[in-house]
């Protein structure tokens, strides 16, 4: 086993005293999407299990050694504390993590060192931790579905204690969701709303002055463009690309890969990864910019953005909705669309119109799109940006 770090009093206690917290319950639950008032919560973030899948964070907990030991890799390249409770019978594999003491007499524990009460519930040790760190104006999210311990005992109920001590020592919890199981404790209050402008600054991506998305289509094989690939700026991809290992015809560099969240069962076993970040691309999503984390890389995931230019009609194409992005995004003067056949004809192709080992692969097939307008949503957005549209070969 790994040599722990155990957290102190004397390194954490107070460290974040009179600043704002948002704990996020349970980072898989599908009660919540990403949002920007997630994203853009003006305090501390602290996330339990898998959390960082919703939002950054600048604290993760768990408690569960299964949580750290299936998601290791994901954890490691997060950067924010990491906290592991008891995390003595697992290998750390490298990754920098501290250990909370279980155990202690108080049910609510003033302190690091004396440990915490072991209830079986990461979010309960989320609130303790949090209220040790100095935080007020807690607001306790995605605390929705209740469960029974092995003793057939209501969960929730344990938390009358850590209530009672917020209620003695004059702290203020919130919860953010109307019929959570905790408001027998704790009042419901909305998170702090942001404006769309200081929201639509968040996250700015560099610019570049040119741009390449290299698509599917069987038009690059043999084409020889792999050296004009590499010559650009910015190299787009979707992000199962690693088939395309003919640098001769495709290049090599990658700094974004592009995918849509039903496709991620397809990235499981992923071994090629963009330089920079993924993009997820959301198409029945109305939401705007948000960030996640997918395979322990930062992801962009885009939904308004897109959606606004379909007018109801079918949905873009994962290489349509990368030309998109890039132009508002990115800011080329110049976006090279390399192996796009169906858009750049307007039309569908053969049935066959993906490269054999991309078939061998993924069994890929060709979805219901409007390539004819999606060329023209295309032109229409690289006209608004003065950015100048190139299809290739």
């Amino acid at each position: 086993m790994d040599n722990i770090k155990w957290a102190t009093d004397e390194q954490f206690k107070g460290i974040y005293t009179g600043k704002a917290a948002l704990i996020i319950g349970r980072g898989n639950n599908k009660d919540y999407e990403p949002s920007r008032l997630i994203d853009n919560f003006d305090g501390i973030k602290i996330g339990c299990n898998t959390a960082y899948r919703v939002t950054p964070l600048d604290i993760l907990i768990w408690l569960d050694n299964k949580v750290f030991t299936n998601n290791w890799q994901e954890i490691k390249e997060l950067d924010c504390l990491k906290f592991g409770v008891n995390p003595i019978n697992y290998r750390h594999n490298g990754v920098d993590l501290y250990g909370l003491q279980p155990g202690g007499g108080e049910r609510c524990s003033d302190s690091f060192d004396a440990g915490f009460y072991p209830c079986e519930l990461s979010g309960y040790i989320a609130l303790n931790m949090a209220l040790l760190l100095g935080c007020d104006q807690i607001y306790l999210h995605g605390f929705t579905s209740d469960m029974k311990d092995q003793y057939g005992t209501i969960r929730s109920d344990k938390f009358k204690y850590i209530s009672d001590w917020i209620q003695k020592n004059d702290r203020k919890v919130y919860l953010t969701q109307k019929g959570a199981y905790l408001e027998k404790f704790f009042n419901c209050k909305a998170l702090p709303k942001v404006s769309k402008k200081k929201y639509k600054n968040m996250y700015e991506l560099p610019a570049f002055e040119t741009v390449c998305i290299v698509g599917h289509g069987a038009s690059i094989e043999g084409a020889g463009l792999g050296d004009l690939v590499d010559g650009h700026d910015c190299i787009v991809r979707m992000a199962n690309c690693e088939w395309q290992e003919n640098t001769k015809d495709y290049g090599h560099r990658y700094d974004y890969g592009i995918y849509c969240p039903d496709q991620e069962k397809y990235l499981e076993n992923l071994d090629r990864f963009p330089k920079l970040a993924f993009w997820c691309y959301l198409p029945k999503s109305k939401r705007m910019m948000t960030k996640i984390i997918f395979k322990g890389i930062n992801t962009f995931q885009f939904g308004g953005v897109i959606e606004d230019l379909r007018n109801n009609l079918n949905y873009f194409s994962r290489g349509t909705a990368a030309a998109i992005i890039a132009i508002k995004e990115l800011k080329p003067k110049k976006l090279t669309l390399i192996g796009m056949d169906q858009v750049k004809t307007g039309r569908k192709q053969d049935k066959n119109h993906h490269p054999k080992a991309l078939g061998e692969t993924y069994g890929q097939k060709s979805y219901v799109h409007d390539w004819a307008n999606e060329k023209k949503v295309i032109e229409q957005v690289s006209k608004k940006h003065k950015t100048r549209i190139e299809y290739l070969p």
